[in-house]
């Protein structure tokens, strides 16, 4: 009988010791299981909060850009306009009426404004109607100037010439326009671009090079193809028909 119970102790104390061991590894699994359900959240909003930076930042980035792109566009426009302020005070305007408008030659091709030297008026400078080129002074006197017409052929201008592409004027190439008298100008010196089409007509700018400011009309280019594939330009100036007063353009700084 004692040897049974003794069996029965021993066997109590083995239970005993495996449950206490069995309560402890369901513990400590218990409370990292809790303590992982408690960080899991924390983790969630870490990230959501991270998100959240990451998407204002990006925000910010854009609107900074945006900024800076407004800023470069108000610098450029107040270099252009600075620019404007700069050639409007190197130059001098003064209206003049024509007295004469056919040349005696019909070589040349000029006419007689009642405007000269006493008025301000200098040689080189040119004349204008609206946004058309009319000519520059050639000749001066007291009270009267002689401008040669953009047709006479000592005529040089540099210019743009401008086709219509879309409703959009685009500038094709540049080149010299050469006065031919008889109201016409050839357009010389000009790169032809064979991938792009040339319509019938077209815009003749100054391009801004020698004495002439960038964006005056010349006149109407009437594009021809030869039969030798070239093409023939010939610009057809503004005509002084109907024209009686014209402005007079001097640029002081080639006089001081």
């Amino acid at each position: 009988m004692k040897y049974y119970q003794h069996i029965l102790l021993v066997c109590l104390a083995l239970l005993s010791c495996a449950f206490m061991l069995y309560s402890r590894y369901f513990s400590s699994l218990s409370l990292s299981s809790f303590t992982f359900l408690l960080s899991s959240p924390q983790i969630s909003d870490e990230k959501v909060n991270k998100d959240e930076n990451v998407t204002l930042l990006k925000q910010q980035l854009a609107s900074k850009q945006l900024e800076i792109i407004h800023l470069k566009q108000t610098l450029k426009n107040i270099q252009i306009l600075q620019k404007e302020i700069s050639l409007q005070n190197t130059q001098k305007s003064i209206n003049a009426k024509i007295l004469l408008r056919r040349d005696s030659s019909d070589h040349r091709s000029s006419f007689i404004i009642n405007k000269g030297k006493k008025d301000g008026v200098a040689l080189k400078s040119y004349v204008t109607f609206k946004k058309n080129l009319l000519g520059i002074v050639y000749k001066l006197s007291t009270h009267s100037s002689m401008v040669l017409r953009v047709s006479d052929p000592y005529m040089r201008i540099p210019i743009f010439l401008m086709i219509k592409e879309n409703d959009i004027f685009t500038i094709y190439d540049e080149g010299i326009c050469v006065g031919q008298s008889r109201q016409k100008c050839k357009i010389k010196f000009l790169q032809w671009h064979p991938e792009k089409v040339l319509p019938q007509t077209a815009i003749v700018l100054t391009s801004g090079f020698g004495n002439y400011p960038q964006g005056l009309i010349v006149g109407n280019a009437i594009i021809k193809k030869s039969e030798e594939k070239h093409y023939l330009l010939d610009v057809e100036p503004i005509s002084l028909s109907g024209i009686y007063n014209v402005l007079v353009v001097v640029n002081q700084d080639l006089h001081k």
